[in-house]
């Protein structure tokens, strides 16, 4: 398949979506919508851990089915996307084998569903967490499980032949982001609109890179229609290190113009360089991806401005 054709095949696969209502779930349907059209919610179902009703990227409601009932008639043929599992805030909330159990229940059940059906392919979202977890770096219990997750899934694409794409994401920024108090591009957008100002709480250097959501699921959607990922875990990460002062600089450039002052002020404490904070992969996968796929992908100031367009929509 030649580079950006795989945008038509796009337009003639079906989907599952497990896990539809986060960020990058919403963000997906809300692709699937521009890249498909009207014909999104015909070709589009979606699973979570039960059935109910949400407000579909076009605002209006869209059916979410319970994972328990994942359908084969649903799964066979489609490319889908295993979005759901219970995240590192929840690992705070509850025991650690509780934590675990239930993540592994909802792992259980996906690998079940899509053994007793022939899905096209299907794209993991690990974190990050997971590549600490495997250096040592920081083993935290979230790290470890996504860690647990990506063997399983990966051993399974090896036995049954499944093409799998196990994606580690680190830092995105785009539309449909939430929780703003969790990510600093949000947060720092959401102090600069409120309070005309920004407050970096960082007192070491921090180092984050960023990749667009869109443009995430853009290259996972060609790699999974147009070839067989590779049996391990890939990095899903931006290519532009970045220390979080730029990153409060420019957010403070792009809501400049949305507060009184021309000029959005930064504080911060000293800083203390005797220690660093680093959260990164390696951002040559998705550079060869964005090269192979013929995918431009977006400068650090585009992502923040259409994370700030997205989030003016819901303050």
């Amino acid at each position: 398949m030649e580079n950006g054709s795989w945008r038509q095949a796009a337009q003639a696969t079906k989907y599952v979506v497990i896990g539809p209502s986060g960020w990058i779930g919403n963000a997906l349907l809300s692709w699937l919508g521009k890249s498909i059209g009207e014909e999104w919610r015909s070709k589009t179902k979606c699973y979570g851990s039960s059935a109910r009703m949400i407000v579909g990227p076009d605002n209006q409601p869209l059916e979410v089915l319970a994972l328990a009932d994942l359908l084969q008639a649903d799964l066979s043929g489609a490319v889908v996307f295993h979005l759901a599992y219970l995240t590192k805030e929840k690992a705070a909330e509850l025991s650690d084998g509780e934590f675990f159990s239930r993540n592994q229940a909802i792992d259980q059940l996906v690998l079940d569903a899509i053994t007793a059906s022939m899905p096209k392919a299907i794209f993991v979202a690990s974190s990050g967490a997971a590549a600490d977890a495997q250096s040592g770096k920081g083993r935290n219990l979230y790290g470890v499980t996504k860690l647990l997750q990506e063997d399983r899934f990966l051993a399974y694409a090896a036995k049954s032949g499944l093409p799998t794409f196990v994606g580690r994401i680190f830092n995105i920024a785009g539309p449909y982001i939430n929780k703003f108090d969790h990510y600093a591009v949000s947060s720092f957008a959401q102090q600069a609109i409120l309070s005309g100002q920004i407050n970096v709480t960082a007192s070491i250097p921090v180092f984050r890179s960023f990749l667009g959501v869109i443009d995430l699921i853009e290259l996972v959607t060609a790699e999974l229609l147009t070839g067989a990922p590779d049996l391990v875990p890939i990095d899903l990460c931006g290519h532009e290190l970045l220390e979080m002062g730029q990153i409060a600089a420019t957010v403070a450039h792009e809501t400049a113009g949305l507060t009184k002052k021309p000029v959005v002020p930064i504080f911060r404490p000293k800083i203390d360089f005797s220690r660093t904070s680093s959260y990164f992969g390696d951002p040559r996968p998705a550079l060869q991806l964005a090269l192979k796929h013929d995918i431009s992908l977006m400068p650090f100031p585009v992502q923040v401005r259409e994370t700030i367009a997205y989030m003016r929509t819901v303050l």
